[in-house]
């Protein structure tokens, strides 16, 4: 994919990086833009992460960061890839229809559509693509 392959400027790929993950609690954009998961008793913990953390106890993945919410990017990502190894597809498709792709798509769009540098751009598309082909196959 050329937008990866480019030699982009490291500064640029950090700023986006900046601008697209990293907020505080007066200018915050809001999720899934993002990666904001305070919410207003400065909680880093929601509901909705309980609930994520709850199904991964439950398929025994404990290999999920702690020090990040259950229901962030990285530890989704790591629950599904650990579901791809073990062949667990009821599981993998039950967790991406339910859970996963309620935002991701929504999440990826705004991440190609606020980037501006190319190495976010086709981290966008890359992860579409393999979304979309990954869900034609189970």
């Amino acid at each position: 994919m050329k937008l990866l392959s480019s030699n982009e400027d490291e500064a640029l790929i950090g700023s986006d990086f900046v601008s697209l993950f990293i907020s505080d609690i007066e200018y915050t954009k809001a999720p899934p833009f993002a990666s904001f998961y305070l919410d207003k008793d400065k909680e880093i913990y929601s509901s909705n992460s309980n609930k994520i953390k709850d199904i991964f106890l439950n398929h025994r993945f404990c290999d999920f960061l702690e020090n990040e919410p259950s229901d962030s990017l990285v530890n989704e990502l790591l629950f599904i890839k650990e579901l791809i190894n073990t062949k667990n597809n009821k599981v993998l498709k039950d967790f991406l229809e339910k859970e996963f792709f309620t935002w991701f798509y929504l999440w990826s769009k705004d991440l190609l559509n606020g980037s501006k540098s190319n190495f976010y751009k086709g981290l966008s598309m890359l992860m579409e693509d393999f979304f979309q082909e990954l869900e034609k196959n189970l």
